[in-house]
């Protein structure tokens, strides 16, 4: 009897865990915009990537859709000091080439996504999740349709006092 009990069990317990693996993936993807759908691959460049490419080339499209630049400049912080210095529409190939110096892996965001990029410049310095700066540059990309916030790099003068 308690063998029967065990196989239903287990049974059941096999049958929730596949219908699971089916189903969520659905559930995900279910309340996404068309260009967020999760993927098993990358299309640009076949490389695996377990969260799927989110942020779609965007050059092409019509720029009355894209978020503002009076609406973008006030996304970065802008605690005491700081002051913009520019804010520029450019692809995420030529942030990753100019801003981060490397390549664009292609995985999440393709490299003709419209980003926009913002420069603060923070001359009485900063503190930041990674230090404390006495004097800094935040370089900030942000999706230029969302306004999601994609990478923030700080540039400065560590501050080594207490």
């Amino acid at each position: 009897m308690k063998s029967n009990k065990l196989k239903a069990i287990t049974y059941t317990a096999i049958t929730l865990t596949i219908t699971g693996s089916i189903i969520f993936p659905q559930i995900i993807n279910a309340n996404r915009p068309i260009d967020q759908k999760v993927e098993q691959k990358n299309e640009q460049n076949n490389k695996p990537n377990p969260v799927g490419l989110i942020y779609k080339a965007n050059s092409h499209a019509d720029k009355s859709k894209f978020i503002s630049k009076e609406e973008i400049i006030k996304k970065p912080r802008m605690e005491k000091d700081g002051k913009l210095k520019s804010a520029d529409l450019v692809t995420y190939e030529q942030f990753s080439r100019e801003v981060l110096g490397q390549e664009n892996p292609g995985t999440i965001i393709e490299n003709d996504r419209m980003v926009w990029v913002l420069t603060v410049e923070f001359p009485n310095g900063i503190k930041t999740k990674g230090g404390k700066f006495s004097k800094a540059v935040q370089i900030s990309a942000f999706d230029s349709e969302t306004g999601q916030l994609l990478t923030v790099t700080t540039i400065g003068e560590e501050d080594t006092t207490k």
